[in-house]
């Protein structure tokens, strides 16, 4: 009788282990499949210098490197407000500074408006000479002038990742244009896999995904940062 009792229970807990060991393999899997997908979801094109052309995966300094990650900025001309001028023949009134203590109040015409889209919407970006206002053409062929006032996506340096050369991070100042294109069948991403994790709250909820810290770090290769007893350390992910 004990023997029996012994051997349920041994029976038990074996299928109990192949259950888990099981999911646990699911789970690989599926979590596999989720980062194989993403490898077409790196940002991807051609940057021309006033020398050289570089061609490969892309990367906004430490920040954006996905399609749906944003392009913030400013834009520099509110075209809406333009058009309603003209509509009722009015003009633009350029005595925007008034120093009468109730202006404060006033809804101002030059108040500076923000831009923001998903890397995936641009099709070109090109530096303006003489000006730090860039010309970005969406995908619909739409063309606005912005500026990078308040914002860090205009005048970082941008890390490209040649398929010749490898990495080379380029300075704002040297880019002409930014052509935004669909990376080749064969392509193999750099600089690490996007990060994937699940996370629980003190109140034993668990969210389960992609993850980001911060505006930073979103790939394996980057870096956390933390102080320990001993000195400081830089863990990658």
């Amino acid at each position: 009788m004990y023997q029996r009792m012994c051997n349920s229970r041994l029976i038990r807990a074996f299928k109990k282990t192949i259950i888990r060991l099981f999911g646990h393999v699911a789970a690989a899997f599926f979590v596999l499949g989720r980062l194989m997908a993403q490898e077409n979801g790196f940002i991807y094109g051609t940057v021309q210098t006033f020398d050289n052309t570089y061609k490969g995966q892309i990367r906004w300094g430490t920040e954006e490197a996905f399609w749906n990650d944003f392009f913030n900025s400013s834009k520099t001309i509110n075209s809406y407000y333009q058009s309603i001028l003209k509509e009722y023949g009015e003009e633009e009134d350029k005595d925007y500074w008034e120093w009468d203590f109730s202006s404060i109040w006033d809804n101002k015409r030059y108040l500076t408006h923000e831009f923001s889209t998903q890397f995936g919407n641009i099709k070109l970006i090109e530096s303006k000479l003489r000006s730090d206002d860039i010309v970005v053409t969406l995908k619909n062929d739409v063309r606005l002038t912005l500026n990078g006032k308040g914002y860090n996506d205009i005048g970082t340096d941008i890390i490209v990742f040649d398929e010749e050369i490898g990495k080379i991070k380029l300075k704002w100042d040297r880019i002409k244009t930014i052509s935004f294109e669909a990376p080749p069948p064969n392509f193999q991403p750099k600089g690490g896999i996007p990060l994937y994790g699940r996370v629980q709250t003190f109140r034993r909820e668990f969210f389960e995904g992609f993850i980001q810290w911060d505006h930073d770090e979103r790939l394996g290769s980057d870096l956390l940062n933390g102080e320990s007893k001993d000195g400081d350390m830089d863990i990658p992910f």
